[in-house]
Parts: C-alpha cells; sequence; structure tokens
C-alpha cells in the first residue's frame, strides 16, 4: 500500500518521521525491489505540480504493510474484522481529496486514546469543521468549553496524530493569520491545503440536504 506524507523534503526526513511514528508498518523490501520501486516514485513526483521547493515540498510516499499482525488486543478487537474495508475506504477517500472532491473523513476510525481528554475534546471538535471552512483557536476552545484556552488548543492541535484525516489546518487565528503547522513544510503546507480546499468547495446549493 502506497501512502503519501505531508511536507517530507527529503527521503531521510521521511525515514526520520516513520521511525518515530509507524516504524513497525514499514516493509523491508530487497535493493533490487528497492531500486524499482524509486524509478517508479521518482517518476510520479516528476510529475506533481507545482514543483518542489525549498519552502513548499511535494508529498512524498512511502509503503506500509497491511498484512502485519495488530500490536495489541485493541488494534485487534478494532481493525481485524474490517481491515481491507478500512484500507479501501481510506484510499478512496485519499484519491478523492487529491482530485478535487470535497471528502470527507469523518467515518475514519481515529483512535485518540494516547491523548489527555482535553486533547481528545480538541481534536474531536476539529473533526467537525466542514470541508473547505475555517474555525479560529478561540471558537475551538468555547466549543470544548473552555473559552480562554485558545493557546492550549493550539498545543492540543500540535500532537494531532493524523493531519488532513483530523483536519487542523482549517484552524486559524482570529485575525485570519494561519499561525503555526507541524508538518514539514509549515505555513506553507497548511496555505495549500486551505487554498485546494477553497479551489473545490462545492456551492451551497450542490449540497445534499
Amino acid at each position: 500500500m502506497v501512502c503519501g506524507t505531508l511536507g517530507a523534503a527529503t527521503t531521510a526526513e521521511l525515514l526520520d518521521d516513520l521511525s518515530s511514528k509507524a516504524a513497525d508498518v514499514c516493509v523491508a523490501v530487497s535493493p533490487a525491489d528497492c531500486a524499482a520501486l524509486a524509478s517508479r516514485l521518482a517518476e510520479l513526483h516528476a510529475r506533481v505540480a507545482p514543483r518542489e521547493s525549498p519552502t513548499c515540498p511535494v508529498p512524498r510516499l512511502y509503503v506500509v504493510n497491511p498484512y502485519r499482525q495488530p500490536s495489541c488486543a485493541a488494534e485487534l478487537s478494532d481493525l481485524s474484522s474490517n481491515r481491507w474495508e478500512l484500507i479501501h475506504q481510506m484510499t478512496t477517500l485519499l484519491a478523492g481529496y487529491l482530485a478535487g472532491c470535497p471528502v470527507d473523513f469523518t467515518d475514519i476510525p481515529v483512535d485518540l486514546s494516547r491523548c489527555s481528554p482535553f486533547t481528545r475534546r480538541v481534536l474531536e471538535a476539529c473533526r467537525s469543521i466542514p470541508y473547505g471552512e475555517t474555525r479560529s483557536y478561540k471558537q475551538l476552545a468555547e466549543l470544548v468549553g473552555h473559552p480562554q484556552a485558545s493557546r492550549a488548543v493550539g498545543q492540543a492541535l500540535a500532537r494531532n496524530p493524523v493531519p488532513l484525516i483530523i483536519p487542523c489546518h482549517r484552524v486559524i487565528a482570529t485575525s485570519g493569520k494561519l499561525c503555526g503547522f507541524t508538518a514539514r513544510g509549515g505555513t506553507a503546507i497548511k496555505a495549500r491545503l486551505l487554498a485546494w480546499e477553497a479551489r473545490h468547495k462545492p456551492d451551497v446549493q450542490d449540497l445534499p440536504s
């Protein structure tokens, strides 16, 4: 399964990300297979527009192993029964998003059990922000019942384990400033995501009732 990661400008940076976040799902491949895969990915990267720049790198690709055994009982009970359905749903939604469709990721199950209760509430509130819209840190703080905790909301969003699926890029300052974004590429990536969604946001009259 080939997946993307936001903002990793080099293979070394990508491997650093994987070693800290998803080392247990990486697949070891032979040198010949690695060379063939690298060649194919280079072709794909060459077709990405706009071109990569130091301030705005293109998404990189990596391979994960869908046959990996679940690492704990909770994961086994949550995912083993619908592993393939979930993979298909996720890849379909990502492909749709990258094609400009107003995709809704809220049906994708996300395990937030390692987050603090406050962080969990912030991330769950963030998931409710519709495609093509934004909310301020203050609005999110009010939504979780802590109207004075805008800074804490920003810190909680920085711990988002699945950007895009939980769309923390849609949270901006009250002034309209983009503020931070923890993916490599920072606010340049955030701006691209918001511009992409604004460009493809459907008209209200086109939405189902």
